[in-house]
């Protein structure tokens, strides 16, 4: 079910991908292909998704004292 359920992101395709792996190699020690290839190509991918993270991280976020533009205070309308 899991491998057939479509995906819309990179974080969803390393879940999956992570699924994969711990089910037929729990300890991460099989040493034949695919095996370090997948373990590869997860790491991969977490590591693009992070990099996708840190530049969004780089845009500028309303502080605590400032009040989100998407909220409004009681009262406000």
């Amino acid at each position: 079910m899991l491998l057939i359920a479509p995906v819309s992101s990179v974080i969803e395709v390393a879940a999956k991908l992570h699924c994969l792996i711990v089910t037929h190699d729990p300890d991460l020690k099989l040493e034949d292909a695919p095996w370090p290839q997948l373990r590869t190509l997860l790491k991969d991918l977490i590591r693009i998704n992070g990099a996708r993270d840190d530049q969004y991280r780089h845009e500028r976020l309303p502080t605590r004292s400032e009040p989100s533009p998407r909220f409004h205070s009681e009262g406000e309308i």
